[in-house]
């Protein structure tokens, strides 16, 4: 009954609260995450009852991380619950299950700055694991399509293609950049950076 979860939930967290035995508290917690579950407005206390119950509940780290994993799905902004995993997946040795997450929260995010958030986090946890610049670029390139504001993906794409010499993708790049720019001043030093590029490291006269 949906009108009735938020008291239920009340009423179930004081009871996790006043029970002293660690199974009782993770069964009522699982209740709580039962109850609450596609509920509006319990996303950071769904997330805290989450990281408790694997505080708890003596699961092995592949089920730990099968747990977070869905739970952080379902609220890709609450940030702990992706930090458990990654943390989790380094125990294991394996950052496979949680880049796939992040790839799925990223083509999911209702906004443009939820995707920043979640693609940035992706970005960094898969460097961490290999400095493969060939596999970052294409993150980087749908961040930034996603996410007009996220210069940083923008800085470190201009860089990469700088330093490989790749000039079609460094300017398809700038021409994405400077079409969805309104700001006439910022359009303006876009336009100066390409037209140094193409003169000075491209060697395209005409482009400049």
């Amino acid at each position: 009954i949906p009108d009735a979860r938020a008291r239920a939930a009340d009423l179930l967290q004081r009871v996790v609260s006043a029970v002293a035995d660690p199974a009782a508290q993770a069964e009522v917690l699982e209740s709580l995450l039962e109850v609450t579950n596609g509920a509006a407005g319990f996303d950071s206390a769904r997330a805290q009852w989450t990281l408790k119950l694997l505080d708890i509940r003596p699961d092995s780290d592949e089920f730990s991380l099968i747990v977070v994993l869905r739970e952080a799905l379902r609220m890709i902004g609450q940030d702990e619950l992706w930090d458990r995993a990654e943390k989790i997946s380094r125990r294991l040795g394996n950052p496979e299950a949680v880049l796939a997450a992040y790839q799925q929260a990223l083509d999911g995010a209702e906004s443009a700055e939820l995707a920043e958030q979640v693609g940035r986090r992706l970005v960094e946890f898969q460097e961490e694991w290999s400095d493969d610049v060939s596999a970052t670029l294409p993150l980087l390139q749908r961040i930034f399509e996603l996410c007009k504001d996220a210069t940083w993906a923008f800085d470190r794409l201009k860089l990469a293609y700088n330093a490989a010499g790749r000039w079609t993708e460094l300017f398809s790049l700038y021409n994405q950049a400077i079409e969805r720019t309104a700001d006439k001043d910022e359009r303006c030093e876009l336009l100066r950076e390409a037209a140094m590029a193409a003169k000075d490291f491209a060697n395209d006269v005409e482009r400049a």
